[in-house]
């Protein structure tokens, strides 16, 4: 597979990220921007492959006899995605104006509205 350059990438999705949380009234700790970060970077890590993977084809010609399998590139994709998933998991997240729900159904609520928003922004595969 072609070397990855996500630094940039990542740098992008992180100001994505963030923009995410403050438009669904988010406040993050200071130590959420470190949690973000590693999201970010499994992100850009996940759609660089899925790029990978739409230039290259879903299968390639690397099984045994050249028989087509399925491209590496797409399960790393997934396991990025998973990662990015769990990081965002850990976000505790204090929801202004939302004094009527319980806290549970406020963070359930809040990480589902960004991570939606997140991953209908970025197109990714699943």
């Amino acid at each position: 597979m072609a070397r990855m350059n996500t630094a940039k990438e990542a740098e992008r999705v992180y100001g994505r990220l963030i923009e995410s949380y403050e438009a669904v009234s988010i406040q993050l700790d200071p130590h959420d921007y470190e949690t973000l970060a590693v999201a970010a970077r499994h992100i850009a890590r996940a759609e660089a492959l899925d790029r990978l993977a739409d230039r290259e084809g879903q299968t390639v010609p690397w099984g045994l006899g050249g028989r087509p399998i399925l491209h590496p590139a797409i399960p790393e994709a997934r396991q990025a995605r998973t990662e990015a998933t769990k990081a965002l998991k850990l976000i505790s997240v204090d929801v202004a104006g939302a004094e009527a729900l319980s806290p549970a159904q406020q963070n359930d609520q809040q990480r589902r509205a960004a991570l939606i928003r997140h991953h209908g922004k970025s197109g990714s595969r699943g």
